[in-house]
């Protein structure tokens, strides 16, 4: 049950951070040094968070 939680969690944070991310590529534009680049890592790393917690626990 927490598990399920904590993913979902991390699926809506991911969503969130996705439509910053969209809002900051719209307004700096989409060089690899922007702000909505720098965000986009930062979503894939939760992506990956959540795969990794649902997949190993």
């Amino acid at each position: 049950m927490e598990k399920e939680r904590i993913i979902e969690k991390l699926s809506d944070t991911r969503l969130e951070l996705m439509q910053i991310e969209n809002e900051l590529f719209e307004i700096y534009g989409v060089d690899p040094e922007s702000p909505g680049a720098v965000l986009s890592d930062i979503s894939h790393r939760v992506a990956n968070l959540t795969e990794y917690i649902k997949t190993n626990y």
